[in-house]
């Protein structure tokens, strides 16, 4: 599935690789064109600015014209120098367009420019020629110099004037010229008296002939001026066609040079237009094909997966059924099996208070042993199914490490007693005091570990050493080495003796037996416990365990706290109690019924729930005993049957392990016991259980009951018998612990009366719970009973936490000052 999904991502990965190219390419395309498009672009902007230019120069060489003519008639300064203006412009606007002109064909057109500015330029010369011609016209000059001569003429036979007389007299002031002129009179008057008559006629005629003379010659020269002028204008008007023609043909061939360019223009625009949309055609289907054929590809295993995984979700479903069924097999197999287990296992204990020969004392050894080992195989298997179905929660009580390994180590030694095998242990001082944890999953692992050392070990020494590994805030961090001489494991095979049902050797199996199950429980419940188990072994020299384990460090005012390690201690009651019995199955019912009638009790035995129904009707009794898995009616509902008409105790006997305590405390029971069940066990927890009980009828049977212990003066209300044996006998340590307790117990009261009046119930729980370890330890049943409710209160129920309390209220200080009445303990 993982190579068929990374299929699917590289196809993804490949669609979108060869679209990316594909875009691409059609975008690098589709820029050339556009490139090419602007450039064209720009070329015909430079064209259509090369002819509004040529426009401009047009307009102005015409407008040039015009001034000149103006300039020719009215011979004005202002006007000649507009005409200068314009022609200079005329300039500006042709060197303008010659950078403009930058193709090899066009080089004709600067020579166009450049005669145009020569052109140009002889008409500025010309109309200066032209202006002085006119300034010195013929008729006026020839006029005024006739005038002129005359004048002088005149002054030379007659007077003179001022003007003949002085040079500039027109710069003298008014006295000067008084003086002058006086002075010119003065002349004319000496000259007139002095001339005669004959010679003034000589003068006149001599004048007229001058005149003549000079008026012949000013006429030749006026001629000549006019054809100079004639000829200048001639030569004007020329250069004014030639000009014109001259930026006619620019204008044509720039016009011309549009037109061309922008047909071509035009036609590469067209063709890359058409290039442009081909190719985004061409992109957009072969963009369409791809999609479709990766589509395609992507789909076909989109099914193909969609087909595994219907296919996974059905053997999904098929192996949870199985294991569903299996979960089922294996607790009805137990259940099956824990059944007749019962029955042998209690047999053989009454075989054994029967008188027997030595010989059939060791057949009910033998038998015992087995059934022992049947007990512990389904015990395992009801663990690993708990264990993979998540079932299995972790307590966290105070106990005591060095008393586990000890116990554990002692008693498994007991029965490997005939082994020539040395125990050692060796525990660390900072774990020999009281420690939080769950000491009774850390006893399961330590109960395989040390059990497979002796299995396998036949001489040597098998070594249990406990030490902290690092202590961080309030926890060590805790190692604990289960080390022997044994046969050892290969190095190869190490690493599947944790795996289920495997043992390193077939061979291992047939001479040393086991399930393969102690160490794959073991490796379980380790990480369970946020720890872990690993293993160093050579073949033939040994093996060590390595269990490395948190475990808190209890708090100050309960260090002292122990975590209930119960014994079973045959309790035995003094007056007889009537019990009612329910079992479907004869053997266990003939089996208890013996058992509970060996210890005084008065037995109603009935394989029939509905027979049993009606004797509670309508009988008195004591407590009940009952079957949970019934044909006719299970232990639930004959519960709820008689649950309107019954205040008595009901104990629950069951095979089954898929139920937790706290079900059947919920459900109504009083306690529950698994099978198979020593005969002990059962006896002592029916005493438990009518010690608890708060009916008037309980109370008597209280008073009549008793444990077999000089110590124990206040058993109704709780026990210390455990408690002594485990401080073997130690006076000053009881009084210290208890001392401790009481305490604790008074201030876990005052929180649980603040708990309750700030409606705090999860508070009410977890003070529930703490409390719950050292009332167990000392047997306080009837209290327990109180706090176990109270750890596990749901508000879906039907009795209030209010009801509890009260009655723990009344029940706590009567335990507290029997305590200080016995022990002396305030």
């Amino acid at each position: 599935m993982s190579t068929k999904k990374s299929t699917i991502t590289y196809k993804v990965l490949l669609s979108y690789i060869a679209l990316a190219l594909l875009m691409i390419a059609v975008g690098w395309f589709v820029y050339a064109e556009f490139q090419i498009f602007t450039k064209n672009q720009n070329t015909n902007t430079a064209e259509s600015q090369k002819l509004l230019i040529t426009s401009s120069l047009i307009a102005h060489l015409y407008e040039t014209e015009s001034l000149a003519r103006i300039t020719l008639q009215s011979s004005s300064t202002k006007d000649f120098n507009t005409f200068m203006d314009e022609t200079a412009q005329l300039y500006t606007e042709i060197d303008e367009l010659k950078p403009l002109i930058d193709r090899e064909d066009q080089v004709g057109l600067l020579h166009l420019l450049d005669s145009v500015k020569l052109l140009l330029d002889k008409k500025v010369n010309n109309i200066k020629e032209l202006r002085t011609l006119k300034r010195r016209d013929e008729t006026d000059v020839s006029l005024e110099k006739a005038i002129e001569e005359i004048t002088q003429i005149e002054s030379s036979v007659g007077e003179l004037t001022l003007e003949q007389s002085f040079t500039n007299p027109e710069q003298f002031g008014e006295e000067e010229r008084e003086k002058a002129q006086e002075w010119v009179n003065f002349i004319n008057k000496t000259i007139k008296d002095n001339t005669s008559p004959a010679d003034r006629e000589k003068m006149a005629d001599s004048v007229l002939t001058a005149s003549k003379e000079l008026l012949k010659d000013l006429k030749l020269k006026s001629l000549k001026i006019k054809r100079s002028l004639t000829a200048k204008e001639d030569e004007l008007l020329r250069n004014d066609i030639i000009i014109s023609q001259q930026l006619r043909e620019i204008l044509s061939s720039f016009e011309s040079e549009i037109i061309n360019t922008t047909n071509i223009l035009n036609r590469q625009r067209d063709v890359a237009l058409k290039n442009t949309v081909r190719v985004i055609t061409i992109a957009a289907v072969i963009g369409l094909l791809l999609a479709i054929f990766f589509s395609y590809l992507i789909l076909n295993d989109f099914w193909k997966s969609q087909s595994y995984r219907k296919q996974l979700e059905k053997a999904k479903n098929t192996t949870e059924q199985l294991l569903k069924t299996r979960e089922q097999l294996i607790y009805t197999v137990g259940h099956d099996l824990r059944t007749p287990l019962s029955t042998i296992i209690g047999y053989t204990d009454l075989l054994h208070n029967t008188e027997i020969n030595p010989k059939q004392g060791q057949y009910v050894t033998r038998v015992k042993n087995a059934s022992e080992y049947v007990s512990n195989l389904v015990d395992d298997l009801l663990d690993y199914n708990k264990l993979e179905a998540g079932k299995i929660k972790i307590e966290h009580t105070l106990f005591s490490l060095e008393n586990i390994i000890t116990d554990t180590a002692e008693s498994t030694r007991e029965l490997y007693h005939a082994k020539p095998v040395e125990l050692i242990i060796d525990i660390d001082e900072r774990l020999k005091q009281h420690l939080t944890g769950d000491p009774f999953r850390i006893k399961q692992i330590l109960t395989n570990l040390i059990g497979n050392a002796y299995k396998f070990t036949e001489k040597g020494h098998i070594k249990i050493k406990a030490g902290v590994l690092e202590k961080y805030g309030t926890t060590y961090r805790v190692r604990i080495d289960v080390e022997d001489t044994g046969i050892g494991i290969q190095k190869d095979k190490q690493e599947i003796i944790f795996n289920e049902f495997t043992q390193a050797e077939s061979a291992i199996e047939k001479k040393y037996g086991g399930t393969g199950l102690g160490l794959t429980i073991s490796k379980k419940l380790a990480s369970l416990l946020n720890g872990t188990l690993e293993l160093k072994s050579r073949e033939g020299k040994g093996s060590t365990f390595t269990l490395k384990i948190p475990l808190q460090i209890p708090a100050e005012d309960t260090k002292k706290e122990i975590a209930p390690q119960v014994e079973t201690v045959l309790q035995k009651p003094r007056k007889i109690v009537n019990a009612v019995l329910i079992d479907d199955d004869e053997s266990v019912l003939s089996l208890t019924s013996e058992v509970l009638r060996q210890q005084s009790f008065r037995v109603n035995a009935f394989a029939r729930a509905s027979e049993a129904l009606e004797h509670i009707r309508n009988n008195d009794f004591d407590i009940i005993l009952t079957d949970i898995q019934m044909p006719e009616m299970d232990g639930f509902r004959l519960l709820e049957a008689i649950a309107d008409r019954n205040e008595k105790p009901v104990i629950a006997i069951t095979g089954r392990a898929d139920l937790n305590t706290e079900e059947y405390i919920r459900a109504g029971f009083a306690a529950v016991i698994q099978k198979p069940f020593a005969p002990g066990a059962l006896v002592e927890l029916i005493v438990q259980v009518l010690s608890s009980d708060t009916s008037p009828n309980a109370e008597n049977l209280k008073n009549t009951m008793t444990m077999p212990s000089e110590n124990s003066t206040n058993d109704s209300l709780y026990n210390l018998d455990t408690l002594k044996e485990l401080l073997q006998n130690d006076e000053d340590a009881l009084k210290e612990i208890l001392q401790t307790f009481v305490e604790s117990t008074g201030k876990n009261m005052e929180d649980l009366n603040l708990q309750f009046e700030n409606r705090d119930i999860e508070g009410v729980k977890h003070t529930a719970h703490k409390m719950l370890s050292m009332f167990k330890q000392i047997k306080a049943w009837n209290i327990v009973e109180l706090l176990e409710w109270l750890e596990h209160y749901e508000p879906d129920t039907s009795e209030t936490p209010e009801a509890h309390a009260e009655k723990l209220r009344k029940r706590v200080p009567l335990v507290l000052k029997a305590l200080e009445e016995e022990m002396g303990v305030s």
